[in-house]
């Protein structure tokens, strides 16, 4: 019988979590280590908040005459987002946001990053690392596409950030070295 165990309370948000995006059909990292090297770009700092995971199901109840009881449901399909704010303005940041696909082109120590008419949706392998101590989780998908991006505000009172939306419709998974689903001790 499962029992409930304080050593399985979880706090993420350790100065190594982070947003790692590649090419799409980049490899499933193996562990933490594998996502320090190329083709894994990092996207930096992210807003106090971390990182919001999404998990929607539709689903359709067909109502019974007598009542008007449930008799039996049915779902239609399943929505899978992780929703972050990038802290830091760097071309990763940039290409995601904006959709921007070539290099800035820099002349005189200027760099011009060209926006197109309309972004659509920006596509990516990802791997979201959250870190708790020694105990990390990566949730890998094959094909993440930001859809959603939030308005980024230019202050002296508070950070520009970049809010995006990613929609998860690869192949979806999380790898994790926590001993509640080893089994071993770290």
């Amino acid at each position: 019988m499962a029992e409930r165990s304080i050593a399985n309370l979880r706090s993420f948000g350790d100065m190594d979590s982070d947003v790692f995006v590649g090419p799409l059909g980049t490899v499933k990292p193996a562990g933490k280590a594998d996502l320090a090297t190329s083709p894994w770009d990092v996207l930096g700092w992210l807003g106090e908040d971390g990182a919001e995971e999404g998990y929607s199901v539709d689903v359709t109840k067909f109502k019974l005459f007598q009542g008007g009881k449930t008799g039996r449901t049915k779902a239609n399909g399943t929505e899978k987002t992780m929703q972050v704010t990038a802290a830091e303005s760097n071309p990763v940041v940039f290409e995601l946001f904006y959709g921007t696909t070539k290099p800035a082109t820099v002349s005189g120590g200027i760099a011009e990053i060209e926006i197109p008419e309309g972004a659509g949706t920006v596509a990516r392998t990802v791997a979201f690392l959250y870190t708790d101590g020694e105990l990390w989780y990566i949730r890998y998908n094959t094909r993440a596409e930001v859809t959603d991006r939030g308005s980024v505000t230019y202050s002296n009172s508070e950070l520009s950030t970049r809010q995006m939306t990613f929609d998860l419709i690869g192949k979806d998974s999380w790898l994790t070295n926590d001993p509640a689903f080893t089994g071993t001790d770290l």
